[in-house]
C-alpha cells in the first residue's frame, strides 16, 4: 500500500536534519560541493535543497516506488537447501 503521509513527513524531517547537521563539519560541506562539481550537478543552497525536499509529495513517492519495484525480481540464497525449501518465495 506504500508509505503513509506521516512516514513521508518523518523521512523529510530526517533528511533535512541530516543535511543541517552536516553543515557543522567542513569535510561534509566540501564533500557536498565536490560531489556537485564532479557530477556536473548544479550547486544548490541549503535553502533550495530544503525547498526541494519539502516539495516531494506522497503520490510522487508511490509512483517512483512502483516503477522501481515492479518486477522482475531476483532471489539470491546461500544453502544447502532441500528441494522445496524456497518454494514460498517463488511466485
Amino acid at each position: 500500500e506504500g508509505i503513509t503521509a506521516g512516514e513521508l513527513e518523518r523521512a523529510k524531517g530526517y533528511v533535512k536534519g541530516s543535511l543541517v547537521l552536516s553543515l557543522e563539519d567542513a569535510t561534509s560541506r566540501m564533500t557536498r560541493l565536490g560531489r556537485s562539481e564532479i557530477t556536473d550537478a548544479e550547486h544548490l543552497s541549503i535553502d533550495d535543497v530544503v525547498a526541494r525536499i519539502e516539495a516531494v509529495e506522497l503520490d510522487q513517492v508511490h509512483e517512483i516506488a512502483a516503477a522501481f519495484y515492479d518486477g522482475p525480481f531476483v532471489l539470491g540464497a546461500v544453502g544447502p537447501f532441500e528441494p522445496g525449501d524456497l518454494e514460498e518465495f517463488i511466485a
